[in-house]
């Protein structure tokens, strides 16, 4: 029985491996967002996020239409003068004195899930982002396909609902 255990533990890990890398696969045909910060300072790391969600919601626009990454990529290349002003723009306007260089490279990325899709490890295509002297903890997301997100201005206005909750309201 031990063996048995052993062996169907082996051959599930195996299973999982192939599937994973059948999914890895697909995936390379993307583009991914790295916003490096100026420092890891907590002024810094803030002004990271708010430029990954003004990027974000600016290149979810953007590609909406693109068919493929290639068609993407393209476009991503074209927009690079104009998500440079907009994130200049930004840190101006809230009291940075540094400015940012926007480029498109092949980066080495950790592996990584968002829901269902599995990014391998690997060189990907990167849209990234220097804010400063880009020596602060960093972000990435992909933006074609979609994967990033920017959260809803109208968060504070969310209900959230517990069914539990409900369930203990009801008998009470």
């Amino acid at each position: 029985m031990k063996y048995f255990c052993g062996i169907f533990s082996i051959i599930l890990i195996l299973c999982s491996v192939f599937f994973l890398k059948d999914k890895d696969d697909k995936s390379q045909d993307c583009i991914r967002l790295h916003v490096v910060a100026n420092s890891s300072k907590a002024e810094d790391q803030n002004i990271k996020y708010m430029i990954k969600d003004l990027v974000v919601e600016f290149l979810n626009g953007q590609l909406e239409d693109a068919q493929n990454v290639d068609t993407a990529k393209s476009k991503v290349l074209n927009l690079t003068s104009q998500i440079k002003w907009l994130v200049d723009l930004a840190l101006i306007e809230n009291g940075f004195s540094y400015q940012c260089k926007v480029k498109v490279v092949q980066e080495d990325f950790p592996l990584r899930s968002y829901g269902d899709k599995v990014f391998s490890s690997g060189k990907y295509q990167s849209l990234r982002i220097d804010l400063g002297q880009a020596k602060g903890d960093n972000w990435w997301c992909v933006v074609y396909p979609m994967v990033c997100y920017v959260p809803s201005e109208n968060f504070a206005d969310c209900e959230y609902i517990s069914k539990i909750w409900e369930m203990i309201k009801s008998v009470t």
